[in-house]
């Protein structure tokens, strides 16, 4: 069954930035942050996950998370 459209969201972003929402080892302090910083990404804001969406456990080397509107 499709999922219905997101709502628009106001980023913040300027020139040519795109927004992109992470999880797992790229939020800000945990290990892969550092990938974004060297791109000369910016943290906009920080959110929570809408119930709506559930986080689950990729099976790869080294482990990384993937999320799926449910």
């Amino acid at each position: 069954m499709p999922q219905p459209a997101l709502d628009h969201l106001q980023t913040g972003t300027a020139g040519d930035e795109i927004a992109i929402a992470v999880v797992g080892a790229h939020l800000s302090g945990m290990a892969l942050n550092g990938e974004l910083k060297a791109l000369r990404g910016r943290l906009l804001e920080t959110a929570s996950t809408a119930p709506d969406y559930k986080l689950y456990a990729l099976d790869t080397t080294p482990p990384k998370p993937g999320m799926l509107r449910v």
